[in-house]
C-alpha cells in the first residue's frame, strides 16, 4: 500500500471567512440547542474558505457576541423563574438585584463586542 505524495499546492479556498458568512452560518444554526457552538464548530471545520487573522477575529466577535445573548437570555429566564417563584421580598431583592447585575453586564459584553466588529467592518474596503 502506498501514500499519495504530499501536494506542494496550497489548497483552491472558495470564498473568505467574513462576517455575512459567520452570520450566515448563525442563522443557520439558529434551531440548534446552542446556537453559537454550532456555529463555531461549523466555522472551524469549513476548510473552504480562507482565512486571515483579521477575519478570524471578526468571526470570534461574532460567535462569542451570539454566545453572550445566549447567557443573557439565561439569566433573564432564570430572574423570571425565581422572581415568579419567590416574589420580590426582603430575603429574594439583592438576589434578584444580582442576576440582574450580571444580565446587564453579560449584555454589555454583547453590545461591545458588537460595537468593535462594526468598527471593524467600517475600516475594511
Amino acid at each position: 500500500m502506498s501514500t499519495p505524495a504530499p501536494t506542494s499546492t496550497a489548497p483552491a479556498f472558495e470564498g473568505d471567512l467574513d462576517a455575512t458568512a459567520v452570520r450566515d452560518a448563525l442563522a443557520f444554526n439558529d434551531g440548534e440547542h446552542d446556537q453559537a457552538l454550532a456555529t463555531l464548530r461549523d466555522v472551524l471545520l469549513d476548510t473552504s474558505l480562507s482565512r486571515t487573522p483579521e477575519q478570524a477575529l471578526a468571526a470570534a466577535r461574532i460567535v462569542l457576541a451570539a454566545h453572550a445573548r445566549q447567557v443573557e437570555a439565561l439569566i433573564e429566564a432564570h430572574y423570571r423563574a425565581r422572581r415568579t417563584e419567590w416574589g420580590v421580598t426582603r430575603s429574594s431583592r439583592g438576589l434578584l438585584t444580582g442576576y440582574d447585575g450580571a444580565r446587564k453586564i453579560v449584555a454589555a459584553y454583547a453590545a461591545g463586542l458588537d460595537h468593535d466588529q462594526a468598527l471593524a467592518e467600517q475600516r475594511t474596503p
